[in-house]
């Protein structure tokens, strides 16, 4: 189990920059505070079934990536901030899945669906919206499931790049808009074979 958790390897790559089209073996150059807000991924790590025809039985085996991500948006300020968040991250988070060619993961049939010709957003939408109120030091996380809009394959190695905007919902501690943008990169090694 531990070699496959240290096989799934994460980074931040702290920085000053836009989310762009880079080459996956360059650090990304990113913004993952700006002051009021930090934002942090880390790869969420599942266990699997895995059936043995041989014994009819199955087991719980090593811990593996299946595409999922943790966001976490941390008050980094001295006072409260109003987050508002779309429930369809994929529209309001500007994500590139990148495989370790360096090229874009196709989208899934559902991704097409979502996103279409347009790409990876952000996007504005009118679809919902879960609202928090964080006090100083206070997180809120979710996860995002790549692979319900990307081609994710287990065990393979990606880059994930995430840029959250921020747009005029977010308030700071006096009540006015937050400015700069979030971003930042998280590497997933393949897995040992």
């Amino acid at each position: 189990m531990l070699k496959r958790i240290a096989a799934i390897a994460f980074l931040l790559v702290l920085g000053s920059g836009a989310l762009g089209a880079q080459n996956p073996t360059e650090p990304a150059v990113d913004h993952p505070s700006n002051g009021v807000l930090e934002m942090t991924l880390s790869p969420v790590i599942q266990k699997v079934w895995v059936r043995h025809p041989q014994t009819q039985g199955a087991t719980l085996e090593d811990d593996v990536w299946r595409g999922q991500i943790k966001v976490t948006l941390r008050n980094a300020s001295g006072a409260q901030v109003h987050v508002v968040e779309d429930n369809h991250w994929w529209l309001q988070y500007a994500v590139e899945v990148l495989d370790s060619s360096g090229a874009p993961v196709p989208l899934t049939e559902y991704g097409n669906s979502e996103l279409g010709p347009r790409g990876p957003g952000p996007y504005v939408t009118v679809r919902g919206a879960a609202i928090s109120d964080l006090l100083p030091s206070e997180a809120d996380t979710f996860e995002m499931n790549l692979a319900m809009i990307w081609q994710i394959q287990p065990g393979h190695a990606y880059t994930i790049r995430v840029r959250r905007p921020l747009k005029g919902e977010d308030l700071d501690g006096i009540h006015k808009p937050i400015q700069g943008d979030l971003s930042a990169t998280l590497l997933i090694a393949a897995a040992a074979q």
